[in-house]
């Protein structure tokens, strides 16, 4: 997902934000998805180096752990356009995001004092009929002040606390 923009040109230049959805209240669960990102001229999706990216991204919760993850093929264009991803939220989870931990390309990100976690909560009233009268929360976990390249291959895992 990203920013909006007057015209898709100027909305195409803003960074990403991956949003993860697990099932509410899961123990383990795993997610993926993919973007492909060109200069938007073609009428084909062609993947072509230098002309054009596309990402395969994976999420994995288990064990109170959170990795997300992706895989690059053709990264060039991404990294010339300088398209960044600055944030991940993932929905579904109870408890609070703490200890991240960043690679980009295999190494680890040396500066994360940007980096932080906001968890957001909500109760919603059709929560209790779907749960079948166990009123839940829900929680979204938000990883920001990211600045991992959309062309570079990244890692971050995190541990999940019970909020009390």
């Amino acid at each position: 997902m990203q920013r909006d923009g007057t015209i898709s040109k100027e909305a195409r230049a803003t960074p990403f934000t991956l949003v993860v959805s697990f099932p509410l209240g899961t123990t383990g669960a795993d997610a993926k998805g993919k973007v492909y990102v060109d200069e938007d001229e073609r009428p084909e999706m062609e993947l072509v180096d230098g002309e054009a990216t596309y990402v395969e991204f994976y999420a994995k919760f288990g064990e109170g752990k959170v990795t997300v993850w992706s895989e690059v093929k053709m990264g060039r264009y991404s990294l010339e356009e300088g398209l960044m991803i600055e944030k991940v939220s993932v929905l579904g989870l109870q408890g609070s995001g703490a200890g991240v931990e960043i690679e980009v390309e295999g190494e680890p990100l040396s500066d994360t004092s940007r980096v932080h976690f906001s968890n957001e909560n909500s109760n919603e009233g059709n929560v209790e009929k779907v749960e079948g009268g166990n009123k839940r929360k829900s929680m979204v976990v938000e990883v920001g002040g990211l600045e991992l390249p959309l062309g570079k291959n990244f890692s971050m895992t995190w541990k999940m606390g019970i909020e009390g």
